[in-house]
């Protein structure tokens, strides 16, 4: 009795018998304030010197390719011949995943890839190499066709868009048993999903050795083994966690 009247503050026994109800009611205060706080950043920066904050991470680049005033209001990506795939250095801006169920979404704005090899999207990284992409890329050229066409690649399954040059959102959404990649183009409200991968993925280690680090939402551009003279211009970036639940109703344990 002692102990459990020091615990809750001097209130009787009978009071901090109730503990498990204010247990419940603190963690959900302090899920409110912080712990599963939604992220967004906006890229629009009042520094004369703008940087992003420290919760992003980026692989040892050669030089810089991520300008934050070459658009106002846009993070822009300069592509290299490196693709997210490879060890050297992508053109790929990371950012953990912060909950245990949490959807990621970017926005690309008015992307035209000049040849088929020119990609930019977000992607989703398990580890050091596996990982999930959704972009938009340059299309299959027919025999004697001039130009290319937009399409949004998932893995290896290409889906045409209905337009040239309109923004499109990105969207991975993960659960407790799967990732979900999707896109909306243009003015659509709904996304459209396009996969869904399977979280046991994460738990097959690949040849070479395997440590689980945490799984990381990107950001890239690349020219997939050729020059890239495109840029990529992000307008945002969100990451939502779905809010807990928990049950004040006391009772037996």
């Amino acid at each position: 009795i002692n102990e459990l009247v020091a615990e809750s503050g001097n209130e009787p026994p009978e009071e901090a018998d109730r503990g498990g109800e204010r247990a419940a009611s603190n963690v959900e205060e302090t899920a409110d304030s912080g712990l599963r706080q939604a992220y967004t950043n906006t890229f629009t920066f009042t520094s004369s010197s703008p940087a992003l904050d420290p919760s992003y991470f980026i692989r040892t680049p050669y030089k810089p390719f991520h300008p934050l005033t070459a658009r106002r209001g846009y993070l822009q990506l300069f592509g290299n011949a490196c693709a997210p795939g490879d060890r050297d250095s992508a053109a790929l801006v990371l950012r953990k995943q912060t909950a245990y169920e949490e959807t990621f979404e970017v926005l690309l704005g008015g992307f035209v890839p000049r040849d088929k090899l020119t990609e930019a999207g977000a992607t989703v990284y398990y580890g050091d190499l596996l990982r999930n992409d959704i972009a938009v890329a340059g299309g299959r050229v027919e025999e004697g066709e001039e130009g290319s066409s937009r399409y949004v690649l998932t893995t290896v399954n290409c889906y045409e868009l209905a337009t040239k040059d309109a923004p499109v959102r990105f969207q991975i959404a993960g659960n407790s048993t799967s990732y979900t990649l999707g896109y909306a183009e243009g003015t659509a409200s709904n996304f459209t999903s396009l996969a869904t991968i399977d979280s046991a993925a994460l738990s097959i280690a690949p040849a070479g050795g395997f440590f689980f680090k945490g799984t990381s939402f990107g950001i890239y551009k690349t020219g997939n083994g050729r020059p890239s003279l495109v840029s990529a211009d992000f307008k945002y970036w969100k990451q939502t966690p779905k809010q807990p639940s928990f049950n004040t109703t006391s009772g037996d344990v």
